[in-house]
């Protein structure tokens, strides 16, 4: 009987080990395998800094790589190169690549996207913005078979631009060669730092890009994609950081995370100097910035440019969209450069008031113009979640409306689309408030950040304005022209007017012009630039 349990705890002994590792195994499923990544020059997103790779995309990677266990390796290539080499199984992963349908076939992709590039043509001619005709006879720098590229070349070739094409092998090398002048012009990522002495004549997107990987990889694409979506839901999310590290100058919400060093020596005085000044003086100068803010709310040096929304069935303006400007030492300032200073020193609700009281003001102006055939339009006004979010901001908005004496249906609320399913209730109180206080409500920017269409239904809309990146596409997209079309028929049904965003050329305006919808609009280039007050009354449609 002893020597039976002698044999027991032995077996044991040797089978606990083995059993531990199998369950360690399986909590690590990544342990001893060294993931291969494609990395191509492609400033700001890889690029080499001091010897080590570095970049928004690779970030990413790391940030992904460090919760999941994964040990990477790169393998240095160019774009073309490395989808041929995921395509073989030479590469597990590629970051940064667009989803088409060819695609889609050979790869893995995440169901995120990890960010929306966007392209601009970037000459060292003197040649207006929107000008592309004078691109006609000259170098062009393109790589072959990208997709960015071939974009941007099949648009070239459609409007009959016949330009010089000159073959590159990465961005890196396009780059060099528009500074050299061995080329006249090229596309780049618009926030391309070394281009910032060229002139950019054009932006566009090609669409929200993926981490793919090769067919082998479907577990491991799926499990990265868990962890965009466990970001995405995160109140701090690391990806939303490495945005604003890598393309708004550090303006997020990490700011304020610096790395604090103590010395030892630091006496308890100095310490104390130190945490008073940490504390007040960003304090000092938050006040000072909001008294600048409001001393500039009452000199009216905030005001509104007006860019009209035009019936392209009856060529007739049916209401505008108000953008805030800033009128600052001579110069009118456009929000990329103050809209931050707003947000950051609590100044964004005083700011939309004042640009409520200035759009109801305006439209009395505006509706006496002779040239205005149609009375019943209405100003569109930008807000934000946070102030359609708050009782109290509604509340001020709706008392201004009562008190100005404002028509109903002059002014339309556009919400930014980016509304999580839980907020819906909230949201549509807030709505119902307005409503009842004469105001229009729009969503804007749909299509791009949020995919379910049961906000159309769940929430009480008035307008849809279709984001600029569907508009860019029409030419080139059979896929986004029946996305516009649906679109069209949903609103047509629901009863719900809809306004594409973004429109400069012709044949975007004959596509949405046949759409079979009385209530479909256009604002863009095509018709307007967005103009100021006194402008509107020389403007003439015909």
């Amino acid at each position: 009987m002893l020597k039976k349990i002698s044999n027991i705890l032995v077996i044991l002994i040797v089978l606990i080990p083995i059993i531990d590792n199998n369950i360690y195994s399986q909590e690590k499923p990544y342990k001893n395998k060294v993931i291969k990544v494609g990395f191509y020059d492609y400033n700001p997103y890889f690029y080499i800094d001091k010897g080590n790779p570095t970049g928004y995309y690779n970030d990413i990677l790391d940030t992904i790589c460090n919760d999941l266990g994964i040990e990477y390796e790169y393998k240095y290539t160019n774009i073309l190169q490395a989808m041929s080499m995921l395509k073989n199984g030479d590469l597990d992963l590629l970051i940064g690549i667009n989803r088409t349908e060819d695609r889609v076939n050979e790869f893995e992709f995440t169901d995120s996207y990890i960010t929306l590039e966007t392209y601009g043509i970037y000459t060292n001619k003197s040649i207006e913005y929107g000008n592309l005709k004078e691109l006609k006879n000259l170098r062009f720098g393109h790589i072959p078979g990208e997709t960015n590229s071939k974009w941007i070349m099949d648009l070239l070739e459609n409007r009959d631009i016949k330009v010089i094409p000159v073959e590159a092998q990465s961005y890196k090398e396009l780059d060099d060669l528009l500074i050299k002048n061995e080329i006249d012009a090229t596309i780049s990522h618009t926030n391309n730092t070394k281009l910032s002495d060229m002139n950019e004549i054009f932006e566009y997107s090609t669409g929200p890009v993926y981490i793919a990987g090769n067919k082998k990889n479907k577990q491991l694409v799926k499990d990265i994609d868990n962890k965009l979506k466990l970001y995405s839901k995160q109140k701090y999310s690391p990806i939303d950081n490495l945005k604003d590290i890598y393309f708004n100058k550090g303006d997020g919400m990490y700011k304020s995370n610096f790395k604090v060093i103590i010395l030892i020596g630091l006496s308890i005085i100095t310490f104390l100097v130190y945490i008073f000044y940490k504390k007040k003086l960003p304090y000092i100068k938050k006040c000072k910035m909001k008294k600048i803010i409001r001393e500039d709310l009452k000199k009216n040096k905030y005001f509104l440019y007006y860019q009209p929304i035009v019936n392209p069935k009856k060529n007739e303006i049916i209401g505008f969209e108000g953008l805030l400007r800033l009128r600052k030492d001579n110069k009118i300032l456009t929000p990329y450069f103050f809209i931050k200073d707003i947000e950051n020193n609590d100044m964004l609700f005083e700011t939309s008031l004042h640009i409520l009281k200035l759009a109801i003001n305006d439209y009395d102006i505006i509706k006496k113009y002779n040239n205005m055939k149609n009375d019943e339009f209405y100003i569109s006004l930008n807000m934000s979640l946070n102030e359609i979010e708050n009782d109290t901001f509604i509340k001020q908005i709706c008392d201004i409306s009562i008190l100005m004496n404002m028509k109903k249906y002059s002014i339309c609320i556009e919400i930014l689309e980016k509304v999580g399913i839980n907020d819906l209730s909230k949201i549509n109180r807030s709505i119902e408030k307005l409503k009842k206080c004469g105001f229009m409500i729009a969503i804007d920017d749909f299509g791009v950040e949020y995919s379910n269409l049961d906000i159309l239904e769940k929430l009480d809309f008035d307008i849809v304005k279709i984001d600029k990146y569907f508009i860019d596409s029409i030419e080139s997209s059979i896929f986004v022209k029946e996305i516009i079309i649906f679109l069209s028929n949903i609103c047509k049904a629901t009863n719900k007017s809809i306004v594409c965003e973004g429109v400069e050329y012709k044949c975007q305006k004959d596509f949405i012009q046949n759409i079979k919808n009385e209530k479909i609009y256009i604002q863009g280039y095509y018709y307007f630039k967005p103009l100021n007050i006194n402008e509107i009354n020389k403007i003439n449609i015909d």
